[in-house]
């Protein structure tokens, strides 16, 4: 528990310009990253040290999110390029630790991963680049429909991809029967709204 503090206490005060400028930060960053995901490969996490562990998560990548932006606007970081490379191996990792706990049984764990996913998504065009971020998007979207819809984040992904440029054609085309499975989803009045907002996008 006392690291994971020291982490968000690293990501609060490190700067983004400060990140983008220093080669031995960034890779230090991307360690940090590493060490918490490992970390959650134990089996006798307890509730409080999981919430901390992905609140440590959700400064990362507010602070990657913060990183591309800057990065974006001025000239090109070398140790930047290295951290977005597709050959790096962090990326892989968090969107599978993301998609692991979609379904964990703390509120604030799920709704976390969530905005992660969000925030991944956002940066995918920078680490994928142009030419691959395309399919990435088309993976995702296909793992998505795979999955079940007792997984009520499914909803909720599927309004993100769309958000991040996924057709509602695309969509339909893949799966022509979604608008039967949206309408027998809803078994919950939590899953009401967001299956009334997916439907609205998909056949609007």
């Amino acid at each position: 528990m006392q690291s994971l503090c020291i982490y968000q206490a690293i990501f609060t005060m490190v700067k983004p310009n400060q990140l983008i400028d220093d080669d031995d930060l960034i890779r230090l960053f991307e360690i940090i990253l590493l060490s918490i995901l490992n970390s959650s490969n134990c089996d006798t996490l307890d509730v409080g040290y999981s919430i901390a562990l992905f609140r440590a998560v959700n400064y990362w990548c507010i602070k990657l999110d913060e990183i591309v932006a800057l990065n974006a606007a001025a000239e090109s970081s070398s140790s930047v390029a290295n951290l977005l490379s597709d050959q790096s191996g962090w990326f892989t990792k968090l969107m599978l630790f993301v998609w692991s706990h979609f379904n964990h049984n703390i509120d604030v764990i799920r709704a976390s991963s969530l905005q992660n996913y969000k925030l991944m998504l956002k940066v995918a065009s920078s680490v994928k680049g142009s030419h691959h971020v395309d399919r990435f998007y088309q993976d995702e979207l296909e793992k998505c429909l795979s999955a079940s819809w007792q997984m009520n984040a499914k909803f909720s992904v599927l309004i993100c991809l769309l958000e991040s440029g996924i057709k509602a054609t695309r969509i339909i085309e893949l799966n022509p029967q979604i608008a039967c499975e949206l309408i027998n989803a809803i078994t919950e009045r939590s899953t009401a709204c967001l299956v009334a907002d997916l439907y609205s996008r998909l056949f609007k």
